[in-house]
């Protein structure tokens, strides 16, 4: 029995040797592996932070040559971080007319903006800010820092700056081209302004000099022929083949000299002279044409020598061109608008054709497109061959403010 007993206690013990054996073996390997995964840990973070600060060298690298390119740039560029001028470039400086970079450094693009445009540049900045997407090139009237108001045209890109969202903004003054534009645009109105008043000038000299000159002729030929009669019985007819071809030409000379300038036109307004050009060219052509529609009330005058004109050429060339047999001449009002159709039921042309006579210097198409956009109205034609030819000419009833030169 006291061997059994031994045997149970050398049992027992090599039991708890082996136990912390096997525990301490168990302990070494976890404490490896804990060191292990610490040690990967602690090296994964080193290179994450090393490649963050990479990342971050690159980031000042690319940004600093950012505002290298954009400080040497000709282009008015700055960059607006909620809303306010964090940066601007040298360029932008001398479009403002600013004395010292802080003048303009800490304004919004509302301060600097024309009172009467801030709605709009309101507008523009909630739009970005919404959709913080490139905005298209739109204008902005800018108050300079002296007071003087320039045209602009700006455009927003979204961009991070110094890690945070801001904008873009490319700054453009545009004031002496929209100037040099106007005045392009305002040398067509010079050109027919001058020819009208050549017109009127030539008008009154034929009705007044040579219109005179054949009545006075007219009458010493028909006081002869009385006279003549009891002497020259025989000589009469002869007389008679003088005074017919002088009263065509004075008809001729009348003729003229309504185109050139109708009298109708200045005396009873755009109505009378349609209604008369329609009557003189149905009686001549033998084209039935009825106008219709026309205010009975008197329009500004550069809108009536305008369509009056337009109306003309259409039925110049209607008679050369169209073999049409009815011409329609229609007005349509509305409260802000005149819409004026020249219809007819000629042959029709070819509308490809059509199109490059339309953009052809000194062609009449031309010359009613260009009056029309003169009076800022819309031009447009249609035709189909065979069936004919429709010239809408739309217009607004207030004329667009034309800046007066001043005279000296």
């Amino acid at each position: 029995m006291y061997d059994n007993q031994n045997t149970g206690e050398q049992y027992m013990q090599t039991t708890i040797t082996e136990f912390w054996w096997i525990f301490s073996i168990a302990t070494a390997v976890f404490l490896t592996l804990a060191i292990g995964f610490i040690t990967i840990t602690i090296y994964s973070q080193k290179r994450f932070i090393a490649s963050q600060e990479e990342k971050f060298k690159i980031l000042q690298e690319s940004e600093e040559r950012f505002r290298q390119m954009v400080e040497q740039s000709p282009v008015p560029t700055a960059v607006l971080i909620n809303n306010v001028f964090t940066y601007v470039n040298d360029a932008v400086i001398n479009v403002l007319n600013a004395p010292m970079l802080n003048d303009v450094l800490g304004k919004s693009l509302i301060d600097i903006t024309e009172v009467e445009s801030r709605n709009h540049a309101v507008s523009l900045l909630e739009q970005f800010t919404n959709r913080q997407v490139p905005l298209a090139v739109t204008e902005l009237k800018i108050q300079r820092l002296d007071g003087i108001l320039i045209d602009t045209e700006i455009s927003t890109i979204p961009i991070t700056y110094s890690g945070t969202p801001a904008a873009l903004l490319i700054l453009s003054d545009v004031t002496k081209p929209k100037q040099a534009a106007a005045l392009l645009r305002e040398i067509p109105r010079k050109i027919i302004d001058a020819q009208e008043s050549e017109r009127r000038r030539f008008s009154r000299e034929l009705h007044d000099g040579v219109n005179q000159i054949l009545f006075n002729v007219k009458g010493q030929i028909e006081t002869l022929e009385r006279k003549a009669i009891p002497v020259l019985n025989n000589g009469i007819k002869n007389l008679s083949h003088i005074l017919d071809p002088l009263k065509d030409a004075m008809k001729e000379i009348q003729w003229i000299s309504r185109n050139l300038r109708p009298s109708a036109l200045d005396d009873f307004g755009l109505g009378a002279a349609v209604r008369s050009m329609s009557e003189d060219f149905s009686s001549r052509t033998r084209i039935r044409t009825q106008p219709m529609g026309f205010p009975q009330y008197r329009l500004a005058p550069e809108l009536e020598l305008a369509l009056f004109r337009i109306v003309q050429e259409s039925l110049n060339n209607i008679e050369k061109h169209s073999m049409a047999t009815n011409v329609l001449i229609e007005c349509r009002e509305t409260e802000s608008f005149l819409t004026v159709i020249i219809s007819d039921n000629g042959v029709g042309v070819d509308m490809e054709r059509l199109s490059t006579h339309l953009n052809s210097a000194g062609v009449g198409l031309a010359t009613m497109k260009e009056r029309t956009e003169l009076i800022g109205g819309t031009f447009s034609i249609g035709s189909t061959l065979g069936k004919g030819t429709q010239i809408v000419v739309q217009t607004p009833k207030l004329l667009p403010a034309v800046k007066e030169e001043e005279t000296t």
